[in-house]
């Protein structure tokens, strides 16, 4: 199989925890929005779909053979607990705890996204500079013309 070849094949599957968190990222300010009786209910649905995410993210990531799994593990755990922590709160009536909690989230969510886009740029400069690859094509800026 040819560099190109295996780099299509790779690419999408690379790709699935970004998508992963910005189909994550969707759903919280989804849940942002919503009215004080629909995000309580929605709550425990958004916990268990951030489970759900984890879980899969963290099974490309070991398919990759990622260096950082056991970081983003603990991670992980460290923010479902404390969803599972605030759960019982929202639970009870006390929506604005659950609604600090997905604040809270996107804002990690979106820190994590920018760290593993900085992580990828910093692993394809490397391979540039050695020689192993080289840089893509600049793509044109339309001047408006």
């Amino acid at each position: 199989m040819t560099s190109s070849a295996s780099q299509r094949h790779v690419q999408p599957a690379a790709a699935m925890p970004g998508r992963i968190r910005r189909t994550l990222a969707s759903r919280i300010r989804h849940l942002a929005d919503s009215a004080d009786a629909d995000f309580a209910r929605a709550f425990p649905a958004l916990v268990t779909a951030v489970d759900a995410a984890f879980r899969r993210e963290e099974s490309v990531l070991a398919r990759f053979g990622y260096r950082r799994l056991p970081e983003c593990r603990a991670e992980n755990a460290v923010i479902l607990w404390a969803l599972r922590q605030v759960a019982p709160m929202v639970e009870q009536g006390c929506v604005e705890a659950g609604r600090q909690a997905v604040a809270a989230l996107d804002g990690i969510l979106l820190m994590q996204r920018l760290g593993n886009a900085l992580a990828a740029v910093r692993v394809r400069w490397r391979q540039i500079r050695s020689g192993r690859r080289r840089p893509l094509p600049r793509q044109g800026v339309s001047n408006g013309a």
